[in-house]
């Protein structure tokens, strides 16, 4: 099973988020059309302050209309930042 934080429940300062950076375990954060990129910055930082490969996996939840509007900008904020979201393969 993996753990993961909703839209509702990942507001930086909610007490989900305070749990989940406690955990060793990968943390799954969902993301959607309501998140913006400076949030998903702030909050990968939150939940993963050592930058760790494979701790955050990013749950997206678009829909077909809007993926290819939103989640881009999304991306580009996490590479422009640096942040590892997915752990790299041998």
């Amino acid at each position: 099973h993996m753990l993961w934080i909703g839209h509702r429940t990942r507001g930086l300062e909610d007490a989900h988020v305070e749990y989940f950076r406690g955990l060793y375990n990968p943390v799954g954060v969902k993301v959607g059309p309501g998140t913006t990129p400076e949030v998903l910055v702030k909050l990968i930082n939150r939940l993963n302050p050592k930058n760790e490969a494979g701790k955050i996996v990013l749950i997206t939840r678009f829909g077909a209309e809007k993926v290819l509007k939103d989640l881009p900008s999304l991306v580009q904020a996490v590479k422009d930042a640096g942040l590892k979201v997915l752990k790299d393969l041998p």
